[in-house]
């Protein structure tokens, strides 16, 4: 998964009291690693993420699981320059897991 990460790192605005993140931008994607790291095992973790600045009328976000599991949605449009992913569309993380999520213009 970290080989995915190419071009520029990004700033994280925000993490939780388990979930770090790494992110970067390439010409070709945006890709965002969470880890939701819990020595307890017992937090499961709903994520609310924001893309911003975003120039593409579509994107393709394709999410990566460590079982090599994905899943793909299509045709996100950005409202105002942002793809929201909050409320029933926040990611949730298992505790002691990790996701690679790719934002591809389509």
């Amino acid at each position: 998964m970290l080989n995915s990460l190419s071009g520029n790192q990004l700033i994280v605005e925000r993490e939780g009291s388990f979930i770090r993140a790494l992110t970067s931008k390439d010409e070709e994607k945006i890709s965002l690693i969470l880890v939701n790291y819990d020595i307890a095992s017992r937090n499961i973790e709903a994520i609310p993420i924001t893309f911003k600045n975003l120039s593409f009328k579509n994107y393709k976000l394709i999410k990566t699981y460590l079982n090599g599991q994905k899943l793909i949605d299509l045709n996100l449009t950005p409202i105002n320059g942002e793809i929201r992913l909050t409320g029933e569309k926040s990611l949730i993380i298992n505790p002691n897991s990790i996701i690679l999520l790719e934002l591809i213009p389509s």
